[in-house]
């Protein structure tokens, strides 16, 4: 059986290649983790004052009671929850969470 080197260079390079892709994957998966928890832990936050959780709740109930300052604050609070909710569906979805 004649083996060439250059065969036996291809095949290491695929090997090495699979072993990278698999680590990437992996850095992917991880970095997704952290970026949906940094984000939903800054909406959180947001949440601990209670001036901002009294407009929420009564935006919730009627968010015409709402001043125009207030209806800002409570539609950027939404806007910030829909963002996080929308990266996890799409990150789940290619698989990066699970």
């Amino acid at each position: 059986m004649n083996v060439s080197i250059e065969t036996v260079g291809v095949l290491l390079t695929l090997v090495y290649l699979a072993f990278e892709l698999r680590a990437n994957n992996r850095i992917a998966k991880t970095n997704g983790h952290r970026d949906i928890i940094q984000q939903l832990s800054a909406w959180f936050k947001r949440q601990e004052d209670i001036e901002t959780s009294s407009i929420l709740v009564r935006g919730a109930q009627d968010f015409n009671v709402l001043t125009p300052a207030e209806k800002a604050i409570y539609e950027g609070i939404q806007y910030q929850y829909f963002h996080v909710c929308e990266q996890v569906f799409y990150m789940g979805r290619r698989k990066l969470i699970p």
